[in-house]
């Protein structure tokens, strides 16, 4: 479960990048970046126990959670703009829906990497 959700995790960040950052900020370029690192080493590191591989997954976890905090809190100011403003655009709504999932699915990708870590 673990490894499919890295795999769907690392199609959300390339199609973030693709569909919404094109004059992005650095922020976003670096939490989409450092989800693509926990994403790879959740899918390729299943039975790595170094002390380097741990500090590198739980850094780029915390990179991750903050970033998928980040999603999730703009992806509720767009749709309470949208509401407030009455214009509801077709990229207002996909950015809004594509940000909940990619945040969702990053909470959720940490919280079975924390299973998996305690289980270990």
């Amino acid at each position: 479960m673990l490894t499919r959700l890295a795999y769907l995790n690392l199609f959300f960040a390339a199609a973030y990048f693709l569909l919404f950052l094109q004059a992005g900020g650095g922020f976003a370029i670096s939490g989409s970046f450092m989800v693509v690192i926990f994403a790879l080493l959740c899918a390729v590191g299943k039975d790595a126990s170094g002390i380097l591989y741990r500090i590198v997954s739980y850094f780029c976890g915390a990179e991750s959670f903050i970033f998928a905090i980040f999603l999730l809190y703009s992806g509720w100011h767009i749709m309470a703009d949208s509401i407030a403003h009455a214009y509801y655009s077709t990229d207002s709504v996909l950015l809004t829906i594509f940000s909940g999932l990619f945040g969702v699915s990053i909470l959720a990708l940490l919280m079975f990497f924390i299973k998996r870590s305690l289980n270990n």
